[in-house]
């Protein structure tokens, strides 16, 4: 299941930056903070690198991470 990233997080309060030329997601929320590589499944929890199963995809006008 993929959710859509902007979507979910702002429903959830979070500001969310999205930089088209290098293509990664910033998410910040509560002095936290997100990134995600839209290429790769290289991510970022307050710049601290987490490992990710699945590699995010960017369908028409959304970029979606799957839950697991």
């Amino acid at each position: 299941m993929y959710l859509p990233l902007r979507s979910v997080s702002q429903l959830l309060g979070a500001k969310v930056d999205y930089d088209g030329k290098r293509k990664w997601v910033k998410i910040q929320l509560n002095n936290h903070v997100l990134e995600i590589n839209m290429m790769t499944n290289q991510t970022f929890y307050d710049s601290a690198e987490i490992q990710t199963d699945v590699k995010p995809t960017v369908q028409p006008a959304k970029s979606v991470c799957s839950l697991s």
